[in-house]
């Protein structure tokens, strides 16, 4: 009996330094093994849990395929090949032959030419294939048509000139698809026709377009998020987006020639949440012009044109704005109904770099209960009126007001004090936030201002705060008593 019990013990001591052992192997070598560093050349290997991640550099196709082969002999998957910088003109189909690899990378190889069986050992493994950085002419479709698991195929920086009839088809399970930075001027109106209903995300930015290829992006009826920045686009015609945006959100149209936003050129987004439209020219927004997503749209960049007054006729009825960034534009003036009434949930404004010397009173105050950024760096402000801030300057969290021309009197005196006090954490940069004038104050920081320096007396701060009336009452009466 005891030595059934001490058979036992010792068994389970086993069991136990074994588990140890083997927790310990897994837990600084990986369930996957590297080939030996030999027989990989130009190729480093690591083992991570998921597979093996293998990047290789400056490699002659010959190199990499003879390190690849020896890859694929320890039948182990690779969860990311990483190319870059090798001679890959052409990937031919026995360079990848065998390989099981998840996330495939190939950058800078001044690749032309795809071979069309390249990845036909990767039809039910790979999700990623990320091709940018190299020299293809034309989107490779034949080399790509097999690739059912793929989500991500991105395109980026290469000289495709135009988008085929079917360049995708046969991605059935793509997900997102980037062609930033390209040649692009034409897109053929099949060109996504097959590319299957689960694309959400499409990169068209960087290219040569001068119109929105609606017509075409009726194929990706699930597509969430449309980037087309820098490209020439000049005009939007109403009814734009007709029959292709019930699920789009966002859309980014920034960098382009873009004069005017025209009537219900947005009408059709009826899931629009995000627009940018900065670093175009617009100069005019018809009132009517976000006609359709007054109840959905909540951040707007309208930074970098030519606007001159807030187009508060367009914006006041955005219900749900939340972000506008109207940043270097031509602004002179924040009107009295500036935010109103949209302003009701405003957290975010953006002014900076424009030509603003007044916010009206009474501008800020629909945003009694929503504001917390306010930025207003680079403009002409020499004053900040007190009446005006009253409202929000206890809720404000960020306030940006540095490379103004502030002319430092008694006025600026409550500015001076507020920031002194438990909110001064919320001037952004309170040390460039400075004088301008008069000349002895230029460049002292508004939160270092003295009532000396500034020269306030009792007596003249009880004449600048009373009204007018009250004053001249005051002085009959002190002449009465005498």
């Amino acid at each position: 009996m005891n030595k059934t019990r001490m058979l036992c013990s010792s068994l389970r001591l086993l069991s136990v330094y074994v588990a140890f052992v083997f927790t310990v192997t897994w837990a600084n070598e990986g369930p996957y093994k590297c080939p030996d560093v030999r027989l990989i050349e130009r190729c480093i290997c690591v083992e991570k849990s998921q597979g093996l991640d293998v990047s290789c550099e400056g490699a002659r196709t010959s190199q990499l395929h003879k390190s690849l082969q020896n890859i694929q002999r320890t039948n182990q998957p690779v969860y990311y090949l990483k190319l870059k910088n090798n001679t890959l003109a052409d990937i031919p189909s026995f360079l990848l032959e065998g390989i099981n690899v998840r996330h495939l990378y190939s950058h800078y190889g001044d690749t032309t030419r795809i071979s069309d069986d390249a990845f036909s050992t990767l039809v039910e493994s790979l999700e990623t294939l990320d091709l940018s950085q190299n020299t293809l002419q034309r989107v490779p479709s034949s080399a790509l048509e097999n690739l059912a698991s793929l989500v991500f195929l991105n395109l980026n920086y290469n000289k495709i000139s135009t988008i085929h009839a079917k360049a995708f088809q046969g991605l059935t399970s793509l997900e997102r698809l980037s062609l930033f930075g390209n040649r692009i001027a034409h897109i053929d109106n099949l060109a996504f026709s097959g590319i299957g209903h689960n694309i959400i995300y499409l990169n068209l930015g960087g290219n040569m377009l001068n119109s929105i290829p609606t017509e075409s992006l009726k194929k990706v009826p699930a597509l969430k998020k449309l980037i087309l920045t820098e490209n020439t686009i000049a005009t939007i015609t109403p009814n734009e987006f007709r029959d292709m945006g019930e699920n789009i959100d966002t859309v980014n149209l920034a960098g382009n020639h873009i004069q005017e936003l025209p009537q219900r050129a947005f009408a059709h987004l009826s899931a629009l949440s995000s627009m940018d439209l900065e670093r175009n020219q617009i100069e005019y927004i018809h009132p009517e012009a976000f006609q359709g997503i007054e109840d959905t749209l909540a951040w707007l960049k309208l930074g970098h044109n030519r606007l001159r007054t807030t187009p508060v006729e367009a914006l006041e009825r955005l219900k749900t704005l939340h972000e506008l960034d109207l940043r270097n534009n031509n602004i002179s003036r924040i009107e009295k109904n500036a935010f109103y009434p949209y302003g009701v949930n405003l957290k975010y404004i953006n002014f900076q770099n424009n030509k603003i010397v007044e916010i009206e009173t009474g501008a800020l105050d629909v945003l009694n209960n929503t504001l917390r950024w306010l930025y207003l760096s680079s403009n002409l402000f020499t004053t900040l009126d007190e009446s005006t801030f009253e409202n929000v300057i206890d809720i404000i969290e960020i306030l940006d007001i540095q490379d103004n021309p502030f002319h430092c009197d008694c006025d600026i005196v409550w500015f001076r004090e507020w920031m002194q006090g438990v909110h001064k954490d919320v001037v952004s940069r309170p040390r460039k936030t400075q004088c301008h004038t008069p000349e002895e104050l230029r460049d002292v920081p508004l939160h270092d201002l003295s009532s000396s320096m500034l020269q306030c007396h009792t007596s003249s701060a009880v004449l600048t705060f009373y009204p007018v009336n009250h004053v001249i009452l005051f002085i009959c009466l002190m002449k009465w008593i005498n």
